[in-house]
């Protein structure tokens, strides 16, 4: 769509850091995943997981490299970590939406 076109703009215009590798890796692995949906199922949603993984590590290292309070205590290569982010974003939208903060 124009807005992953946006978003996809937008990060090839930052800085080359880990952030961005772990990010445009997310966008690769979905990208393979879409190809291959129908052809082979399993290996599609391997491929989302991975990229699930990619972009929680792009995400720490995005608050390491800015310093975020407490950034230092992240390990981008946790998968017990990684795997916390999801819900957690799940959770802050769903309340950031309920007090109209968020769409």
């Amino acid at each position: 769509t124009d807005h992953d076109r946006k978003i996809i703009g937008l990060l090839e215009a930052e800085p080359k850091s880990q952030a961005r590798n772990c990010f445009r890796s997310a966008i690769e692995h979905l990208r393979r995943a879409l190809v291959i949906q129908d052809i082979d199922p399993a290996m599609a949603i391997f491929r989302g997981i991975t990229a699930e993984e990619e972009a929680a590590s792009g995400l720490m290292h995005a608050f390491i490299l800015r310093n975020y309070p407490n950034a230092n205590l992240l390990k981008p290569r946790d998968h017990l970590q990684k795997h916390a982010v999801t819900p957690y974003l799940r959770f802050l939208m769903q309340h950031l939406t309920e007090i109209k903060l968020y769409g």
